[in-house]
Order: structure tokens, then C-alpha cells, then sequence
């Protein structure tokens, strides 16, 4: 660690709490890329409680975070507007055109597809690195990201105004009362049409690509990161028995379930090649290939519905689905608008 005359520290605020470290530096010195944060938390540059963490460690009131002075001064929101390049500055344009649903307390985009929600290694543009730049009807100091979606899925993202907004809508995501529904195009048609997956998911460590794997529950735990997921389908439309579009209703949420329990049953999403082994070998249509259709990944967030906290109302925030998903639909001849998600109420 470096000597006491080369290190500053900082004391964490109330209004800094319950927010990860990374985020917490990037927001704090905005130039820092996460490959050096995780580099720093690696090496104990970074300290919190004079303990090591890792980039993902929560933070908590009062704690003392110690770093080096050669990280540089704070920026504050005004002077890295200053210096975004045309490359940040599309990403906030499209961002800007992506809000779909804002009050006093929630800011709700329509993700686009391709756009990773946080920072990682070798990540430039990520939606959490922008949402302090957004132009909205009611300003507020600082925007927070209250779940994610992965990267090539699009739709539904919600985020917070505040502290208070964030942790009481992330309390609603943990105690289940957010209702989420999702458009998938999958390989096959999933037999029986309306069903539903409950297995064990854990970290797979077969396999380089793969984050997750689904375990049997018949099985058990068979590590201590496994949980048990539950999914809810309803398959809506078909082509034949190439492909179906699927209409899920994740009752938990784990990493990568809706991709991982689609893979299992041997009906992988479309254009998701993480958790489709045998992806390079399907009989698509040569349209497909032309259409630059199998590159895009067709998963989408299209709908939340919550008890709003503050309102004391029931709210529902519809996101239309990306480009792509109507291409495919024109092509198969699929009117999407008859997707009812009324089949799981």
C-alpha cells in the first residue's frame, strides 16, 4: 500500500450509501476506466476500512475510503460534460430519445439493445456512465440504476432520483412485487406451449463463454453461489417448428435466467450464441442472414408493473421492441400486436 503522505481518504455520505465502490469512484473521478479500478482494488490502492474489496463491495454511511492522491481531483457533473467526446455525446442523444416514463421519483428508459447497462473490463459506453447527463422534465442531482438488463437485451430499464426512491424500488425487486415481462424469439417451439422451468442455477466453470448453468433441483444446491430460479412461459407464435415467440414471466431474478432456462429445455433464444452450443449449426433462412437478423440477440424487456411507492398507484411501463424484433415479425409475417401478457394474471 502506498505510504500515508501519498493517500487521501474519503468519508462515505448518506446519500453515497448502498452503491458499489466502482461506481462510486467513477462518479467521484469520472476519467478512471473500470480495468484500472479493478486493478487498484486488486493491488489494495483502494481501501475500505483499511480492508481490501473488490470493485463490486458495497458502501455503507461513515465508512472511510482511502486512495491514492495521483487518482486525481473530483470532477463534478458540469466539468465532465465539458470534455464528453461525440461518441458519449451520441450515446446521451440516444438515451435522451429512450425515456420513456418520469415523475418525481423514477426515470424509466427503453434500453437499446447492444448497450451495456454497467461498467467492466474493456466495456467504453455503458448506460450508468451517462444517466447524470440526461435532459429531464425534473432535474435531480444524481440518477441511480435500480436493476439491469444485459447487454444485448433491450426494453425496460428503471432508475431512481433518489436515495430514498432507489432503495425503496429495489426493496420491491427484492420482495417480488415488480411484475416483469419479457418478448422472446427462441430455436423451436417449447413443448408443452405454456409451461413453466424451476431449476438451480450456479456459476459454470465448464465452460469459458458461459456465465450460468441450470442445475435440476431434483439434484439440490450443489454449490454455495447456486439459486433457485423459476421461470413462466407462454408461446404466442410460431414458424412452423423453426422458431416460436415466447412470452416469459421470470418470478426471480439470477443472472442470466430467462437465456440459461430457454438453453435448457433446448429452445435457446435467437441470436444468444453464449448459451446456444450448437448456434453455427441452425437451418435458418438465408433471409436471416441477409436481414443481419442471427447477430441480434431477440430478448426484450417489454413490460414492469409495480404498486408505485410514492403515488400510491398501480403503474405500468410499456417499452416498444427494438427494430429487429419488427423485421423478423414483418418477415414471418407475425403481428405482434396480438401478444397478450394478460395470460399470466
Amino acid at each position: 500500500m502506498a505510504s500515508l503522505n501519498n493517500i487521501t481518504s474519503k468519508i462515505v455520505g448518506v446519500d453515497d450509501a448502498d452503491q458499489r465502490l466502482d461506481r462510486w469512484l467513477r462518479r467521484k473521478y469520472g476519467h478512471l476506466p473500470q480495468s484500472h479500478i479493478e486493478k487498484m482494488c486488486r493491488r489494495g490502492a483502494v481501501r475500505v476500512n483499511k480492508k481490501k474489496v473488490k470493485p463490486s463491495f458495497r458502501l455503507a454511511p461513515d465508512q472511510i475510503i482511502t486512495l491514492p492522491k495521483s487518482i486525481g481531483p473530483t470532477t463534478s457533473k458540469a466539468v465532465r460534460s465539458n470534455t464528453l467526446s461525440s461518441y458519449d455525446q451520441s450515446i446521451i442523444h440516444q438515451l435522451n430519445n429512450s425515456i420513456i416514463y418520469e415523475d418525481d421519483y423514477f426515470v424509466a428508459l427503453n434500453k437499446p439493445p447492444g448497450l451495456a447497462t454497467q461498467g467492466g473490463t474493456k466495456q467504453r459506453g455503458y448506460i450508468d456512465k451517462y444517466l447524470n447527463h440526461l435532459t429531464l422534465a425534473n432535474n435531480s442531482d444524481r440518477i441511480r440504476l435500480i436493476h439491469r438488463l444485459d447487454k444485448k437485451t433491450s426494453g425496460v430499464l428503471l432508475t431512481g432520483k433518489t436515495l430514498t426512491a432507489t432503495r425503496e424500488m429495489m426493496e420491491l425487486f427484492k420482495t417480488k412485487n415488480v411484475y416483469k415481462y419479457y418478448w422472446a424469439v427462441t430455436l423451436g417451439v417449447p413443448i408443452p406451449k405454456t409451461g413453466e422451468i424451476k431449476s438451480v442455477l450456479e456459476k459454470d466453470r465448464t465452460q469459458v463463454n458461459r456465465m450460468m448453468r441450470s442445475v435440476s433441483t431434483k439434484n439440490g444446491h450443489t454449490s454455495n453461489s447456486a439459486k433457485l430460479a423459476y421461470t413462466k412461459y407462454s408461446v404466442q407464435l410460431t414458424f412452423g417448428k423453426l422458431l416460436a415467440f415466447v412470452l416469459l414471466f421470470p418470478q426471480t431474478g439470477r443472472t442470466h435466467q430467462l437465456r440459461v432456462h430457454l438453453s435448457s429445455i433446448n429452445h435457446p433464444i435467437l441470436g444468444d450464441e453464449k448459451y446456444s452450443s450448437d448456434f453455427s449449426e441452425t437451418s435458418l433462412p438465408e433471409k436471416f442472414e441477409e436481414l443481419n437478423l442471427v447477430s441480434r440477440m431477440f430478448l426484450h424487456a417489454s413490460s414492469l408493473r409495480f404498486h408505485h411507492p410514492f403515488l400510491n398507484r398501480e403503474i405500468t411501463i410499456k417499452a416498444e421492441a427494438p427494430g429487429h424484433f419488427q423485421e423478423l415479425a414483418n418477415y414471418l409475417e407475425w403481428d405482434l400486436n396480438d401478444i397478450s401478457e394478460t395470460t399470466f394474471q
